[in-house]
């Protein structure tokens, strides 16, 4: 009965028997991916405030706190990969291997938004060739003068243009367009 549902994730398919006509839910929606969320709201009239769409001075202030975990789970999950102690089956097996597993890796990371930014800020210490693509030009000046010295950076204009980092060991895309899916 209530008539604001505050909720950090988005509602589970067992969650919109809850929606009720007039309510408000103020949670993550990803619409843009969910056919069957936006269906469930519209059918039962819920108000729905989205985290994402949260902007002030131009940028989505709700968004950038989960997409700097994004970059950092990604970058963890590359280490883990290319750790060679690594065992899946095996929690905590990578040890040190695992802290260097990078090292002397061609790595790309597409966006340099708040989550690309993210990614670069851990994996540029270890990086022997680190590439960059964003689709504004002015992106590299918002990185640190150390990143922007090793980067190359490339412009993102189209998809052809992605064909020279078919020889990199990891790409972390990190490329949020607001309204499309993800």
């Amino acid at each position: 009965k209530a008539q604001l549902v505050l909720k950090v994730k988005e509602p589970l398919p067992h969650e919109f028997n809850y929606f009720l006509p007039g309510q408000t839910w103020f949670c993550y929606f990803h619409l843009a991916d969910n056919k069957n969320l936006a269906k469930a709201l519209l059918a039962q009239q819920v108000n729905a405030l989205a985290y994402e769409t949260v902007r002030a001075g131009g940028k989505t202030v709700l968004l950038a706190p989960m997409s700097e975990v994004a970059a950092e789970v990604a970058v963890e999950f590359a280490q883990k990969y290319f750790s060679k102690a690594y065992d899946s089956s095996k929690p905590g097996s990578a040890g040190q291997d695992f802290v260097n597993s990078l090292k002397g890796k061609k790595i790309a990371v597409l966006g340099c938004g708040v989550a690309g930014r993210k990614a670069l800020e851990l994996v540029y210490p270890w990086a022997s060739y680190l590439t960059v693509t964003d689709k504004f030009s002015s992106a590299q000046s918002l990185l640190p003068q150390e990143i922007q010295k090793r980067i190359h950076f490339h412009l993102a204009d189209n998809i052809k243009s992605y064909q020279f980092l078919s020889d990199h060991d990891l790409i972390i895309s990190t490329v949020h367009s607001p309204g499309t899916p993800a």
